[in-house]
């Protein structure tokens, strides 16, 4: 049970420091997001500048990316706060 919890532990740190460093890229690399279609073969982000396709693609990829490690992220740093306090209770058996 032990190194379920410091699996959880660890998975939880490092998903929490690669969201939130991806998150901030995607900030820097992407500033006039979201970027759409803005004609036949031509996209564009909110403020009206072009861009490529390959700018395009990438920004769907860190959306979709973040839209999968949010929920993650929340999710295992929920995981580890219950089992953290759960501690170092014993069962019945005498087992954590």
């Amino acid at each position: 049970m032990q190194s379920m919890r410091t699996v959880i532990s660890f998975l939880s740190k490092f998903v929490f420091a690669f969201t939130v460093a991806f998150f901030f890229y995607g900030i820097v690399r992407f500033p006039d997001s979201p970027i759409q279609p803005c004609g036949e073969a031509l996209y564009c982000g909110k403020q009206g500048q072009s861009r490529t396709p390959e700018d395009f693609r990438a920004y769907k990829q860190w959306k979709t990316v973040n839209m999968i490690a949010f929920p993650l992220m929340f999710l295992l740093i929920l995981a580890n706060k219950r089992i953290e306090k759960k501690g170092g209770e014993l069962d019945n058996t005498g087992r954590e």
